[in-house]
């Protein structure tokens, strides 16, 4: 099964997944509102679900700064559906510490369009490419926005107060900060479908998905939102909780990036090291395999301390590992150099032969007419096989 296959397959078993458990909670609420369970189970099928997409980012973007990006967009992602949870656990019944977590939805909303809108420039880049250092500029006001809405009782910038109702409530009346947020977020997305637009780089023939990379966001987004607007954001029935479903559909249309080949991923890590030649393996600081090909040797503690020191461990006559340090751990791979020595011994019989055959023709008192040349050709033979040998040590 290709690597493509297999991909689809996950992410068709993680929406799966995202489904049964939105479904679980739904009905736990409706008809068993004494679920002590429900926010446990729920928040632990979503973090299994954002620790897989991590998983992906790690092993399968070759770009360090985009996995930087995604890596916080994914953690501010994880905080706050661990907020959400912390909520439904524990502080339903505490109104004060409730509408202050509230405010979290703000920071989510300034700071998950934002990192993906960095990652978007990313796309269809070398590994190398770095975005303009103006563009994290943005933080500043990023930042900014985020300290007002934690702080919106002193001042009601994000959410104002109605005097007659009771307080503190969990009633949130929108404000201008609340305006800005929602220009924030249409901006960063408009923005990076822009960006994408420009990146996706295709041609009439192309097909029609492959043309509507740069709107998948959107559309999904809007499409998700058409029920919660219609309704004024009170639904009886969510096919998915409203902000984790936002959350998982960033996810989705990243992971459709992926597949369409706007990324450039690592997909073949493992055959390649399973199959290489050189017999190579990469170890952890204590020596734990990582990657390893088929042919690789096992490497005792004793030859690994040798090889940390020397960077060379002569395992036999004529195989030879090498090592080089890298982040996180040690590549070891073997030399084989029995071609080389089967040569040089074969020089060393020629040589042997023809000094016998000097020895011969002084004490005959004669030049042999080809020794001149046997020599100078042999010279010239054992320094390309020196040459090869320091090339492949």
């Amino acid at each position: 099964m290709s690597e493509r296959k297999k991909s689809v397959i996950r992410l068709f078993a993680a929406a799966v997944l995202l489904f049964t458990v939105s479904a679980y909670r739904q009905l736990s609420i409706r008809y068993w509102s004494e679920d002590f369970l429900r926010p446990y189970l729920v928040w632990a099928v979503y973090m299994l679900l954002l620790f897989g997409w991590q998983h992906t980012i790690t092993t399968k973007i070759m770009q360090k700064s985009m996995r930087g990006h995604l890596t916080a967009q994914n953690i501010v992602s994880i905080l706050y559906l661990t907020v959400r949870f912390v909520q439904d656990a524990f502080l339903y019944v505490n109104i004060p510490w409730m509408r202050f977590t509230g405010y979290f939805i703000n920071i989510a909303a300034v700071f998950i369009p934002l990192f993906g809108f960095y990652s978007a420039f990313y796309l269809g880049k070398p590994e190398d490419y770095q975005i303009s250092k103006k563009w994290y500029l943005l933080l500043i006001p990023a930042c900014f926005l985020s300290m007002l809405a934690l702080t919106n009782d002193l001042h009601h910038f994000f959410y104002y107060i109605v005097p007659e109702e009771p307080q503190p409530n969990l009633y949130f009346h929108p404000y201008i900060g609340t305006y800005i947020i929602y220009l924030w977020g249409l901006w960063m997305i408009g923005h990076q479908v822009y960006v994408i637009y420009q990146r996706n780089g295709t041609t009439k023939s192309d097909p029609l998905y492959r043309k509507l990379v740069p709107f998948y966001e959107p559309i999904l987004l809007f499409l998700f939102s058409i029920p919660y607007a219609a309704t004024a954001y009170v639904v009886r029935f969510e096919l998915v909780e409203y902000s984790a479903g936002l959350i998982f559909i960033l996810v989705l249309c990243w992971e459709l990036y992926i597949l369409t080949g706007l990324i450039p991923v690592n997909t073949q890590y493992s055959e390649v090291f399973w199959r290489s030649t050189v017999a190579m393996q990469i170890l952890s600081p204590t020596g734990e395999r990582i990657a390893v090909s088929e042919n690789a040797a096992d490497i005792t503690p004793a030859m690994l301390e040798a090889l940390k020191q020397n960077q060379h461990f002569s395992a036999t006559e004529d195989i030879t590992m090498n090592l080089h340090q890298i982040p996180g751990g040690y590549m070891v791979w073997q030399t084989d150099l029995s071609q080389i020595n089967q040569a040089l011994r074969e020089l060393q019989r020629l040589n042997a032969e023809l000094e016998e055959e000097q020895d011969l023709n002084i004490t005959d008192g004669q030049a042999h007419p080809l020794y001149s040349i046997c020599i100078k050709l042999l010279q010239d033979y054992c320094l390309k096989m020196c040459f090869i040998s320091i090339l492949f040590c």
